[in-house]
């Protein structure tokens, strides 16, 4: 919100008005004073008239008021002052309030609105980017473009973007971006809201949180580990073929400090909105990144039964889950997962910097 640029005295102002109010009672106190001695000194001498008194009755009026007028002014100017600083003040403390929730200016693009402190214009390529990702994930999903808000809020600063997370969501976990979503009625998406700072990896976050918010506009019940596996997926740029380089390297090449890479599905299908935090390891991320880079590229077979599940959990309460369909698919669907990971082309894709 734009303040109004209110021209008010200044401190000098007051300084000159103050002297002026001085100078104005002086005078009228050395006119009265003076006017008394003289009708003192002719009251004495027996030297009045009518005419005489009719005259200085009017000129001591006038002055009263002229002056009285000057005092006046100076008292109006000091109270109309205060008034004024009391508006400032207090659209000085909702510009403060407003500097910490970023929706000055926006930009929509697709289902995405994005809001920002300042005017966006060199981020304008990033926005079209997104744009095209939701196509991309709606076509290898085989969704509708749905035109569900994704409300995309965006702060100059990581300390800025911190600070409001720690007082809108302070039971959250500290991320570098976060997806968030209100509950809707009756089983519908509810409002879909992104928060993240401008940093050198606004591109790659950007892509991962709104992958959530895309998938959350057109799929509810969502399991944890799959919606996170999409978003670590298309968070990656199109070139990379959802190629997590930092991912890879360390499911193939794992150093001694960590753990063995044994994917087991249906261990991740165990984890749910309400036991989150048996998602907070790194390795839980990585392996729900290598089923689904499996589903989606191992065959057109494996693709299509992804999508079947997730248009199928929308309508049936209990689903058979993924890891049963594989295991009637597959031998053993861990194996073929471990063989897919070690033919993916490790050296034509580029790091990115991993969630959280």
């Amino acid at each position: 919100m734009e303040v109004e640029k209110l021209n008010y005295p200044t401190e000098r102002d007051y300084k000159s008005t103050w002297k002026q109010s001085l100078v104005a009672r002086i005078i009228l106190g050395r006119f009265l004073s003076n006017t008394w001695i003289s009708f003192s000194f002719l009251i004495s001498k027996k030297k009045l008239n009518t005419q005489f008194l009719i005259d200085l009755s009017y000129r001591t009026i006038f002055l009263y008021f002229f002056m009285m007028g000057i005092i006046g002014c100076t008292k109006l100017y000091q109270i109309n002052r205060s008034s004024l600083d009391k508006k400032v003040d207090q659209e000085n403390a909702v510009d403060s309030e407003e500097e910490s929730f970023p929706y000055k200016n926006t930009i929509r693009r697709s289902q995405f609105v994005f809001y920002s402190y300042k005017k966006m214009t060199g981020e304008v390529p990033l926005f079209d980017e997104l744009e095209v990702m939701q196509v991309e994930i709606a076509r290898n999903l085989q969704l509708p473009l749905s035109t569900h808000l994704v409300h995309v809020y965006l702060f100059p600063t990581e300390e800025k973007y911190r600070t409001f997370m720690h007082s809108k969501y302070p039971n959250l976990p500290s991320r570098r971006a976060f997806f968030v979503e209100t509950p809707g009625s009756r089983g519908a998406a509810g409002t879909l809201m992104v928060y993240a700072p401008w940093t050198d990896y606004i591109r790659q976050d950007l892509r991962h949180e709104l992958t959530h918010g895309i998938i959350h506009a057109s799929f509810h019940n969502v399991p944890l580990w799959l919606d996170e596996g999409l978003a670590e997926y298309f968070e990656l740029p199109v070139e990379q073929h959802g190629v997590n380089r930092n991912h890879l390297e360390t499911i193939l090449h794992p150093k001694k400090t960590q753990e063995k890479f044994e994917p087991n599905l249906a261990r991740l299908e165990q984890i749910s909105e309400k036991n989150t935090r048996l998602l907070q390891n790194r390795n839980e991320y990585r392996e729900s990144w290598a089923w689904v880079h499996f589903l989606l590229h191992h065959s057109p077979e494996t693709k299509q039964l992804l999508v079947s599940y997730l248009h199928d959990i929308q309508t049936n309460p209990h689903p058979i889950p993924l890891s049963l369909s594989l295991r009637n698919m597959f031998e053993d669907p861990s194996l073929e997962l471990i063989n897919h990971l070690h033919s993916l082309p490790i050296l034509q894709t580029s790091k990115v910097r991993t969630h959280p």
